[in-house]
């Protein structure tokens, strides 16, 4: 399907908009990434921010690359936002063909990618000159022009389900809903753990995750 609201500057490399990919770092959708990016000569970097603890973000993004490694010849280079040195990760992300960006904060992705504009301004300027990039999670909703910071907005209290433990389809829904009362006539994604969006200009298309 193609959206005319929602497509990429020209010139801009595939966007691939996952839930869950840090965590299970293998199956359809990081493999299409990482096919993309140039199979096994892709040059990758995993850039990892918005976590509780800088120990929790390493292990996250040591998991990530450790994943990825067996996929391609380079070694996968790791960014810890906060913890490495923004001109290394600069210098790491200009020469990536592909760039894996996860956060599982919302409330905090913004803020950690804000305070260290030098490696943001790398990931925009590596995409808009044709790398690929996966977005994760809070970092998927980071790329967009409106997200909810707060996993259940007042605004869609009555979405709410019976069952406090809401399933993570359940908040997907519950943030599409919100963003579209937002934001009337802009396109708007809801996404689990199942489904992926791969981005090609303005063409975007569903893909189930295995």
């Amino acid at each position: 399907r193609t959206y005319p609201s929602f497509s990429a500057p020209s010139g801009a490399g595939p966007l691939v908009l996952t839930s869950g990919a840090a965590s299970t770092p293998t199956g359809t959708a990081v493999d299409r990434f990482v096919a993309i990016s140039g199979g096994r000569a892709a040059r990758l970097v995993v850039v990892v921010g918005g976590y509780a603890k800088t120990a929790a973000a390493s292990a996250a993004a040591k998991s990530i690359a450790s994943a990825l490694q067996a996929a391609v010849t380079a070694p996968v280079t790791t960014v810890v936002l906060g913890s490495t040195d923004p001109a290394v990760a600069v210098a790491a992300i200009d020469a990536a063909s592909g760039v894996f960006l996860t956060s599982p904060d919302q409330a905090a992705v913004m803020s950690v990618l804000t305070v260290r504009p030098a490696i943001r301004d790398a990931i925009n300027r590596r995409w808009t000159g044709g790398a690929a990039l996966l977005a994760d999670d809070a970092a998927a909703s980071a790329v967009g022009q409106l997200m909810p910071a707060d996993a259940t907005p007042s605004d869609i209290e009555a979405l709410r389900v019976r069952d406090r433990e809401e399933s993570a389809r359940w908040r997907a829904t519950q943030r599409a809903a919100f963003l579209h009362a937002q934001s009337r006539g802009a396109v708007v994604i809801g996404l689990n753990e199942e489904y992926e969006y791969v981005l090609r200009g303005s063409h975007a298309t569903p893909q189930e995750s295995t």
